[in-house]
């Protein structure tokens, strides 16, 4: 079924996440966690800097909160990858909600088969590296887009490990 051990991680890790962010799975462009104010905030700014990058890239830290003040993007994190990410829903007319939800759960997957795939090299063993993949500690901050997305590409970077390799 799968050409290789990585694929099918990377298939476990998008079911792992799947199941760690029901039912947001359910209804990906409904429900959400804007109970959390961070939430709502990530939400705002990735379909700003999905916006504001076609229409004028030049000012893109000059947000449209706290007007007038300039370069009011950098009072918090910019999200610039995770937007990037999503923009091509935004563009197509996709709710922020929607597209925040997708990237969270694409971050929680890529993280977990980044994970599993550093483990899978210090270990040798498949089984430690899935089980390691989803641990406690992304859980707890299930709301935060942030932490997620760009830690997948760091660790493959930091570890040197070849994404094609076919073991």
């Amino acid at each position: 079924m799968f050409r290789s051990r990585r694929a099918a991680a990377l298939a476990v890790c998008l079911l792992l996440a799947l199941l760690h962010t029901w039912p947001l799975v359910l209804h990906p462009g409904r429900y959400s966690r804007n109970d959390n104010a961070d939430t709502q905030l990530n939400e705002w700014i990735m379909a700003w800097v999905s916006h504001q990058v076609v229409t004028n890239p030049l000012h893109l830290f000059d947000a449209n909160i706290f007007y007038p003040e300039r370069y009011t993007l950098a009072y918090s994190d910019h999200l610039f990858v995770q937007s990037m990410m999503g923009a091509p829903l935004l563009w197509g007319g996709a709710s922020p909600v929607l597209v925040h939800n997708l990237v969270l759960m694409a971050g929680f997957a890529l993280t977990g088969w980044a994970t599993c795939l550093v483990m899978k090299r210090w270990t040798g063993s498949w089984l430690a590296a899935i089980l390691s993949g989803f641990h406690d500690s992304k859980i707890q901050d299930f709301h935060e887009v942030v932490i997620f997305a760009v830690a997948a590409e760091k660790d493959v970077r930091r570890f040197d490990i070849p994404v094609n390799e076919t073991a």
